[in-house]
């Protein structure tokens, strides 16, 4: 009986290479596929960064242009504001005219049928003529000029219906309650720190008023508001020792513009301190109430009041 033929150690160990060989280059086929798509997928999120790149660099690219020129767009945004605001408070004034007018006339109607009453007739034209003789009362003596002054006031007193109703607040109408802007801004010299070279206020009233408010004609209440101001601005200049600058008469988008040319002038004080001063002590008018109008003062930058060309 023959027994089975063993294989050597070498031939076990050779064989054994062989399946080694065959099983490793299997694994590696299969990694270098697992590998290369890998590398198909890294380069396509290469590509697609690149790609996320680009965009970005044009958004940056983008951003720094609207940055660099961020102030020139809202300058244009406040010009276009400023425009808007003064056109609504313009409508409201051209609104709100006619009921102030037709209080206004009711009023002088008062005193009209006030003034034809027989028994104030006489005392009217006393009091009228002595106005036409007042200068030449320091001529007379003492005892006289004393006798008339006493008349006078005695004739004055007479009257006292007809100052008290022409006095009298008006009365208030039963109106929406509204605000409208006043537009202030102040301009430096642009060669010396801190100085102010104008003043602007701009009132949301025709320009025409500067024209009419002399004018023997019905009383708006775009005048009454530009008298107001125009007062109250000269009370603010004589407060800081510039009572004596030129005020001008201008129009903005047809509005009335109230400028006052300061650069000749030392300021002994905060121009606009005192401008908000005199707009918060304005407690005697009472014009806009009537119509149920309250103003509000607004300080501006002077670039959203004028654009350079091209912008």
């Amino acid at each position: 009986m023959s027994s089975k033929k063993s294989n050597s150690t070498l031939f076990n160990a050779l064989e054994e290479l062989g399946r080694w060989r065959q099983s490793e280059s299997r694994r590696l086929v299969n990694e270098q596929a697992m590998l290369r798509r890998k590398i198909s997928d890294v380069e396509q999120k290469i590509k697609e960064l690149q790609a996320e790149l680009v965009n970005l660099n044009n958004d940056l690219t983008e951003s720094n242009s609207l940055s660099a020129g961020l102030s020139q767009e809202e300058n244009k945004r406040g010009h276009a504001a400023i425009l808007n605001g003064l056109a609504v408070g313009r409508a409201i004034i051209d609104e709100r005219n006619a009921p102030y007018q037709n209080v206004v006339a009711e009023r002088e109607a008062a005193v009209a049928q006030k003034l034809d009453e027989p028994s104030l007739k006489e005392t009217v034209a006393e009091f009228e003529q002595f106005h036409t003789v007042e200068a030449s009362l320091s001529a007379l003596p003492e005892s006289y000029r004393a006798a008339i002054l006493k008349h006078h006031d005695q004739v004055r007193d007479a009257l006292a219906p007809i100052f008290n109703t022409l006095s009298a607040p008006l009365p208030q109408q039963d109106l929406n309650p509204v605000t409208i802007p006043v537009v202030a801004c102040v301009e430096e010299n642009p060669d010396v720190d801190g100085r102010i070279q104008a003043l602007s206020i701009i009132l949301p009233v025709p320009a025409s008023v500067q024209e009419t408010w002399a004018l023997d004609a019905p009383e708006q209440i775009g005048h009454r508001l530009a008298y107001r101001w125009v007062a109250a601005i000269s009370g603010a200049l004589q407060s800081v020792g510039a009572e004596v600058a030129p005020i001008i008469y201008d129009q903005y988008a047809d509005c009335l513009s109230i400028d006052v040319w300061l650069d000749d002038s030392e300021l002994l004080g905060d121009l606009k301190v005192a401008i908000n001063t005199a707009y918060d002590n304005w407690t005697a008018s009472n014009e806009l109430q009537v119509v149920q109008c309250v103003q509000e003062l607004i300080w501006v930058t002077p670039n959203y009041l004028s654009l350079e060309e091209g912008e």
